[in-house]
């Protein structure tokens, strides 16, 4: 079904990722919670620098606190790609 979609996708954090957790995430995302992935490298570092100046931006006054920028590529298996739930959006619009 997902032919065109692309199966090496990243993630940009600052967090350490063992397993990925769909509840794990803000509930005041676009979509609600779950696990985001961009579809280019540059966009995922973006995401990552982001994060990292937040999480600063928001820690300025504690001590001895520290974080990583972590970048993630996800290679998906396309055989389980009918299983999953996937929104694709052709272009950007209102919806």
């Amino acid at each position: 079904m997902f032919r065109n979609i692309k199966t090496t996708l990243y993630h940009g954090t600052i967090s350490e990722i063992v397993a990925v957790d769909v509840n794990a995430g803000r509930s005041r995302k676009d979509f609600g919670k779950g696990f985001y992935m961009a579809v280019t490298k540059k966009q995922a570092i973006g995401m990552m620098h982001k994060k990292y100046r937040e999480a600063i931006r928001r820690n300025a006054n504690k001590k001895n606190v520290s974080f990583q920028e972590h970048l993630y590529e996800i290679e998906l298996v396309p055989q389980i790609l009918d299983n999953l739930n996937i929104k694709i959006f052709q272009n950007a619009d209102i919806e």
